[in-house]
């Protein structure tokens, strides 16, 4: 579409937002973020968008995808690795295509511009991040983005998760939660998927069994 014309569009009216779409699924919203499980199949065009919310997408199967910009130029993403992460700015246009065989697949967040109180730390715990063997792969003024494989000799000590978190698993394994009080939980991860934690838990955490991996996106509000 020839940059005069977009332009054109974005005087006369509203572009429509990225989601809901084809090949996209809601899996969860709150007042801070709304959780999309996106693919890009190959030569089927996206409408043109805005994305009038920040995003950050968690690759769960590589592919390739081409954006047409605004502008009137195009930019072909390389085949995003499981687990890399893109954060895009509000007021992003654009339209999107897969351009490779496999389509990729992510999570997508978008971001959204609310208010949360950040906890404090109770008495004898640390905070849940930074931890030994998390790499901090992404931070802005949003988020904070760690990716985390837990190690079968290294138990997670005392910690408090002050923030609000979203995991989006990328391996199978179970890891023990154990609360200061009250009973061990074990928690199962069985593939990509990506779940929404409230902040507030107190607890150790300890290898199971598997691979458990994940990218955690902390929203600093």
């Amino acid at each position: 579409m020839p940059y005069a014309l977009v332009a054109l569009l974005l005087l006369i009216q509203p572009l429509p937002p990225p989601f809901p779409r084809d090949g996209a699924n809601k899996v969860f919203e709150n007042e801070q973020v709304i959780i999309w499980d996106v693919s890009w199949a190959k030569g089927e065009p996206t409408p043109l968008h805005e994305h009038r919310f920040a995003s950050l997408a968690v690759t769960v199967q590589p592919g390739r995808v081409k954006s047409y910009l605004a502008d009137g130029t195009t930019r072909v993403g390389a085949s995003e690795e499981l687990g890399s992460v893109q954060f895009s700015e509000r007021g992003l246009v654009h339209r999107e295509e897969g351009v490779s065989d496999a389509p990729r697949r992510a999570f997508v967040l978008e971001l959204k511009e609310t208010t949360a109180p950040v906890d404090a730390i109770p008495d004898g715990a640390v905070p849940a991040w930074p931890r030994e063997g998390a790499k901090n792969i992404l931070e802005n003024e949003l988020v904070v983005v760690w990716d985390y494989a837990f190690a079968a000799d290294h138990a997670v000590p005392l910690h408090y998760h002050d923030k609000d978190q979203i995991i989006v698993s990328l391996g199978v394994g179970k890891i023990r939660m154990i609360p200061l009080d009250g009973d061990p939980i074990v928690s199962e991860s069985k593939g990509f998927r990506a779940v929404f934690i409230p902040r507030g838990a107190l607890h150790r955490e300890e290898y199971l069994e598997g691979a458990p991996h994940a990218i955690v996106v902390q929203l600093k509000r």
